[in-house]
């Protein structure tokens, strides 16, 4: 095989580059004439949002960007400077639905071999991320609670951990359920495995509340508060927000998918 041979005057001429990039990061680099170049003032004057929000080292991206969507007119109908739905709170049952919806994929599936494409997948690591119809379900069926009654833990803010815990726990049971020999031995199965997981959860990121106050002072410097109030009576008395219509804009290049069709 033949060597590539680079000329010395190649490696001269990058040897400046090759000991800026060694000790800095590339995305630190920028041409400083074009930087001065720039423009930074707008003409068009933009309404102040919440303070930014932060997912940290977790799949909820899809949690954080429906409720950043609710929370800015939420803000806005209240009066107030800033505001945070919880998100730990959604990601909670979230989890919790997601190993439930997977352990009865795995009993519909027990007649196929354990090693069928199938059937592995259903295995594999469940992950944290989702979108915005698997928000809407949530939030119909438990509601919302502001961050102040449900803050984050250490593990809604890693998951990592907490994904391993649950996926082994989850394993376990669908090899129990594979051999079920009825409907009733399978229900006897899931709701333990749902006991466990609850369980688990509530170590992992706290037990969420089922009821709670919401106390604030707004823009007027008026206090304001609303006692023993549940998630959902929460999401429908205060947030108020039809879900229902709203829709997904998708771009699917696919010959297969036409454009200006509804799809699930």
């Amino acid at each position: 095989m033949n060597s590539i041979i680079y000329p010395d005057t190649l490696c001269n001429q990058t040897g400046l580059s090759r000991t800026t990039v060694i000790h800095s990061s590339i995305l630190d680099l920028t041409d400083p004439e074009k930087e001065q170049s720039y423009i930074t003032e707008m003409n068009i004057k933009i309404t102040p949002s919440p303070k930014i929000t932060n997912q940290e080292s977790t799949g909820r991206c899809w949690i954080f960007a429906a409720l950043n969507m609710l929370r800015r007119d939420f803000c806005r109908t209240y009066k107030i400077a800033d505001f945070e739905f919880s998100q730990n709170y959604l990601f909670f049952y979230d989890k919790l639905e997601r190993y439930n919806y997977y352990l009865d994929a795995v009993y519909q599936t027990r007649s196929l071999k354990i090693d069928s494409q199938l059937v592995m997948h259903l295995m594999t690591d469940k992950g944290d991320g989702g979108q915005w119809q698997m928000v809407v379900n949530l939030i119909k069926k438990y509601g919302l609670v502001p961050k102040t009654a449900f803050n984050d833990s250490f593990h809604s803010r890693r998951s990592a951990e907490l994904n391993k815990i649950l996926q082994r726990l989850f394993r376990r049971y669908a090899l129990v359920v594979r051999s079920v020999k009825s409907d009733d031995d399978y229900q006897h199965e899931r709701l333990k495995f749902n006991q466990d997981c609850y369980n688990i959860l509530c170590m992992f990121l706290g037990r969420p509340p089922s009821k709670f106050d919401w106390v604030y002072t707004n823009k007027e410097d008026k206090y304001i508060e609303h006692i023993g109030l549940t998630p959902l009576q929460f999401f429908n008395e205060f947030v108020k927000v039809d879900l229902d219509k709203f829709a997904c804009v998708i771009h699917d290049p696919r010959s297969n998918h036409p454009y200006e069709k509804m799809y699930t």
